[in-house]
């Protein structure tokens, strides 16, 4: 399983680098199959916009969330990398499934 695309839908920038949100669209797919894939999103957002945008009792229960100090692409990418690696099994469905309990899977 390789990321074949990652696209970002939405983003949002504050006044600081380190004040930001994107919203992207991940698809994931055997290597060896084209056209073959599964499609995620999850939210990217700095530490700074997640704490500024909760009340003092925020409470976040949630999956398809990456908080992160600082953005770098190349990073979430090789984080999702991780988390298929750490998801795989060798039926396909299965490792879909694994994943979607970090990223929320697009419905058809």
């Amino acid at each position: 399983m390789i990321i074949k695309a990652l696209n970002s839908l939405q983003e949002e920038f504050g006044e600081d680098v380190d004040d930001f949100f994107f919203l992207y669209q991940v698809f994931i797919g055997p290597e060896e199959i084209d056209g073959a894939y599964e499609v995620y999103d999850f939210n990217l957002i700095s530490i700074k916009r997640l704490a500024r945008d909760f009340s003092d009792f925020g409470i976040m229960l949630n999956r398809g969330w990456m908080i992160t100090k600082n953005f770098d692409e190349e990073q979430v990418k090789s984080e999702i990398e991780s988390l298929i690696k750490k998801c795989f099994n060798k039926d396909d469905e299965i490792t879909y499934n694994n994943i979607a309990m970090f990223l929320r899977k697009e419905e058809e």
